[in-house]
């Protein structure tokens, strides 16, 4: 099996490799293939597995590759005060909403109270209506028509 050369500054990773002699054998042979293996130790028989064997193998860390600076985000600002806009104007309606749901809940809370108030101020304007000097259609003594 050829490992494959460190290059400088390279990063390595050390893993201990644990299964049966054709398992461990595989994993070190792909990994040599891919140009990842560094260095394997000799075998030695794993403990508490009987007929595994244990390998500790040194691999190349995966290179993130040369980093970039994020691009520059540029502002629009027509699309920004729209969506300011947006996001205000949603709050402001939201609001309204809140406060109209609030006076339903409190005259539902109220309704026979606010209905025989309504009542009584009905039958007043009836009253003052045909006490005064217009009799509203009827004939009566002091309208002279």
């Amino acid at each position: 099996m050829a490992a494959a050369r460190p290059t400088m500054g390279a990063r390595y990773i050390d893993r201990d490799v644990i299964g049966l002699p054709e398992q461990v054998v595989n994993a070190l042979d792909n990994a040599a293939r891919r140009g990842h293996l560094v260095s394997v130790t000799a075998p030695r028989p794993a403990p508490d597995a009987p007929g595994k064997v244990w390998v500790r193998a040194r691999f190349l860390a995966p290179n993130p590759g040369p980093t970039a600076s994020p691009a520059r985000v540029r502002l629009n600002r027509r699309r920004a005060a729209v969506a300011t806009g947006v996001v205000a104007g949603t709050a402001v309606l939201a609001g309204l909403a809140y406060l109209v749901w609030l006076a339903v809940q409190a005259l539902l809370a109220v309704w026979p109270v606010v209905a025989g108030a309504l009542l009584v101020l009905f039958l007043l304007w009836l009253a003052a209506g045909r006490a005064g000097v217009c009799c509203a259609g009827l004939h009566c003594p002091g309208c002279k028509h």
